[in-house]
């Protein structure tokens, strides 16, 4: 019995092995992150769509990139970002306006149907800290109203009063946060004075339209 046993180790270790594989391919297709990185497969649906952007992040650059990434080339695309807001449509031949990445999400409508488009990059500002594996994100400054906040892909804050208190507004009633969910249309609000209630789940890969945060700078938290 006991050389049975020894037999049948190496075959549950190379089962094992393959099942850790198998799983972490699955997760690969939705997301991989660490602090260093990630990789998310984010999805476009018909309607309005906010979306997180890397803070560092290539090819992202202009409108046209998220065109491309989302495989869209015609005018039922519209890319904005806000203050202005700068609007580009992906069937321009131009690379439209430059993404505010570190910070500002983008609002893309789309009036066709939904895409998928893998989003690679990273938070970490190793570029004003050379050499640290885990440094703060550049400051966010909200001096216009409407906002669009794109949470680190690491970040800490679960719901909306999270985000009050990242901002330091919590208490402030005329801080209202809204965000858009898979019917492309507005399916959560929440005013920072509501301190008794969580509010919405945040969703990884999403930004959130901040009304009435005029003059707030803050770092956004991360693990």
């Amino acid at each position: 019995m006991e050389s049975i046993r020894r037999r049948a180790r190496p075959l549950i270790l190379i089962a094992a092995v393959a099942l850790i594989m198998i799983a972490v391919a699955m997760w690969g297709d939705r997301t991989i992150a660490s602090n260093m990185g990630f990789k998310i497969n984010k999805q476009i649906v018909k309607g309005v769509n906010l979306i997180s952007l890397p803070f560092r992040s290539q090819p992202l650059v202009t409108a046209k990139d998220i065109c491309i990434a989302f495989g869209k080339t015609t005018a039922q695309t519209l890319v904005q970002q806000y203050p202005g807001p700068a609007s580009y449509t992906c069937d321009q031949l131009t690379v439209g306006f430059p993404l505010k990445k570190k910070g500002v999400g983008i609002r893309l409508v789309e009036t066709g149907s939904g895409a998928n488009a893998i989003l690679v990059g990273s938070h970490i500002d190793n570029e004003e800290s050379p050499g640290i594996g885990i440094a703060t994100p550049p400051g966010v400054t909200i001096d216009t109203s409407p906002f669009l906040y794109g949470p680190p892909y690491h970040g800490v804050s679960v719901n909306a009063r999270d985000l009050c208190a990242e901002i330091g507004k919590t208490g402030v009633a005329t801080v209202l946060i809204a965000r858009y969910g898979p019917a492309g249309v507005v399916d959560g609000v929440y005013t920072c004075d509501q301190v008794a209630s969580a509010g919405f789940t945040l969703r990884l890969g999403e930004a959130l339209q901040f009304t009435g945060a005029i003059g707030t700078t803050f770092f956004p938290r991360h693990y």
